[in-house]
């Protein structure tokens, strides 16, 4: 069994494997169940993250793209109604600033649902709109003209 816990766990499972017993038979039995648990914990990472209990997303980068984030047809795609917040609280001003936001509205899209938000932060002037995906999850990154935390 401890054989079957130690490939659970390097699967990145939190719970042991629950198949017994020896041989290359249980080994596979083993590693199908870690597959499927993996799968399960992804969708229990998500559930959680709509809950507010785990972060869900990590902004990997600043955008290249001048028009990321700026206009409807360049969301941040965040992919669920959960992660605009989370998103947001990781975005800061041009000199590390918190920023202040609030959802401004639906943003009529053809084949998206894109969230528009108000975006401003000390010494910005006026407010910026972000607008952000939730039918569509990508990677992530900061909008020209704002940093972030990791």
């Amino acid at each position: 069994m401890h054989a079957k816990r130690s490939l659970a766990m390097a699967a990145g499972l939190m719970m042991p494997a629950l198949v017994f017993g020896t041989g290359p038979e249980a080994f596979e039995a083993a590693a199908m169940e870690a597959v499927m648990l993996s799968g399960l914990q992804v969708q229990d990472r998500q559930r959680r993250a709509e809950r507010g209990a785990v972060p869900a997303l990590s902004i990997q980068g600043l955008a290249s793209d001048p028009w990321y984030g700026y206009s409807p047809e360049q969301p941040i795609a965040v992919g669920t109604t959960a992660l605009p917040r989370a998103y947001l609280e990781q975005l800061r001003g041009t000199e590390g600033e918190p920023l202040e936001f609030r959802r401004a509205g639906d943003c009529a899209a053809a084949d998206a649902d894109i969230d528009c938000y108000e975006v401003t932060y000390r010494g910005l002037g006026d407010s910026v709109t972000l607008f952000l995906d939730l039918s569509r999850a990508d990677a992530v990154y900061a909008p020209l003209g704002f940093t972030y935390i990791d």
